[in-house]
């Protein structure tokens, strides 16, 4: 679980802390932000790809065709059934 730091010490934290994992910053009691380590958040921000139909491979169509939908977005399953 990340470490959970309240709003009104995020300044002292930031002084005295070395950021590893995601810290969760709390404010009256709820999250307001969340601090990550440099080197996460630039994995994360790298990982962005936009890819066209013909890029796919066969295991990314499986992949696609296997993933479970949401209960909340099955509502719009009459836009693609076969008719």
């Amino acid at each position: 679980m990340a470490q959970q730091i309240d709003f009104v010490d995020v300044y002292d934290f930031l002084l005295k802390s070395e950021i590893t994992e995601p810290v969760t910053v709390l404010k009256h009691g709820q999250v307001c932000a969340v601090l990550l380590p440099p080197e996460l958040f630039a994995a994360m921000r790298g990982k962005k790809q936009a890819l066209q139909a013909h890029e796919l491979t066969a295991d990314d169509i499986e992949a696609i065709m296997d993933a479970d939908i949401p209960e909340d977005l099955k509502q719009y399953n009459h836009e693609v059934e076969d008719k």
